[in-house]
């Protein structure tokens, strides 16, 4: 997670929105949104997060989640690129780059 808040740092003010998506309060485990907020304060995440609700096959099936963690870039509501696994700052900033046409 901290290579996607300093990437999602380095592009503000570019036309592109960077969003979380917490998907722990869908498993077992039950993670309260006030918890997830206080996580993100805690550790100085400022890019907005989003908290699921409802059952984790639910939340698998509608963003085609293959496995955690899972990045999806979309553009003009399409996915355009997937990463399954986890992404280092250079990766998010290359995807970003390729999105924005600066190459």
């Amino acid at each position: 997670m901290p290579d996607l808040v300093q990437v999602y740092r380095d592009f503000e003010g570019e036309d592109i929105e960077v969003y979380a998506v917490c998907m722990d309060l869908v498993s077992e485990t039950m993670e309260t949104a006030d918890q997830v907020e206080a996580f993100a304060r805690e550790r100085d995440i400022d890019l907005p997060v989003i908290v699921l609700t409802g059952k984790l096959e639910e939340a698998q099936e509608l963003f085609d989640i293959e496995a955690l963690p899972h990045t999806v870039l979309y553009s003009d509501g399409e996915a355009r690129h997937t990463h399954v696994g986890q992404a280092s700052e250079k990766e998010f900033a290359e995807m970003l780059r390729a999105a924005l046409g600066s190459d």
